[in-house]
């Protein structure tokens, strides 16, 4: 709930720009975030409200921070928090791994975050979920599904409450899996473990 909350306060903000706006520009903007290294945006239009503590961006927007990229629809960053906003869809590519989605409540200095609607690639794996949860050293996926086949829809699939990703360890851990076969459930998995370093299945 709370995270639904922060997004539409985004949006809310996002659309009351006119009302506040300081100041409007196009093209490449740079930010200096305290403690870090400078973050990037360009897109079509830049607006900055409350004395420049939120940054709004809109149309074709792309986020450079560090080691990801981010291109949005429209974005928000709250300057003070060193919080970023994504709305409508939103591709985050980080550590060679992409993340496509369709909302996004990021903190760029912590590097963790919320995101809704998730689709990315791990180790060859597939996986989508309703909410993911982005921490440094794992993720956490809600309502997921896994699967290494490549037709679309899969012929088969693992589905669970919640995956377990363990980024440093190239893990992926989830309790209670159900196995899918043609869109039928055909076995319950107790324990299912992808060890994606040491290319094992459990």
């Amino acid at each position: 709930m709370k995270f639904k909350a922060i997004v539409c306060a985004g949006i809310i903000l996002f659309f009351l720009k006119p009302v506040f706006s300081e100041e409007i520009v196009s093209g490449n903007q740079n930010f200096q975030i305290p403690n870090t290294q400078n973050l990037t945006i360009e897109a079509d239009k830049i607006t900055y409200l409350e004395a420049n503590e939120f940054v709004s961006a809109s149309g074709n927007v792309l986020v450079v921070y560090k080691n990801y990229s981010i291109t949005a629809n429209a974005s928000v960053v709250d300057t003070k928090r060193d919080q970023l906003y994504l709305n409508h869809g939103f591709v985050m590519k980080r550590d060679q791994r992409a993340f496509t989605g369709y909302e996004l409540d990021y903190n760029l200095q912590t590097e963790t975050g919320r995101a809704t609607h998730v689709q990315f690639d791990f180790a060859g794996n597939y996986i989508k979920g309703k909410e993911v949860i982005i921490g440094k050293d794992k993720i956490i996926i809600v309502d997921a599904s896994q699967t290494v086949c490549d037709a679309r829809p899969p012929h088969y699939r693992i589905e669970a409450s919640r995956f377990v990703i363990y980024t440093r360890w190239n893990l992926m851990v989830a309790d209670g899996a159900v196995l899918y076969l043609v869109g039928v459930p055909i076995a319950y998995i107790p324990n299912y473990v992808v060890d994606n370093q040491n290319q094992d299945v459990s």
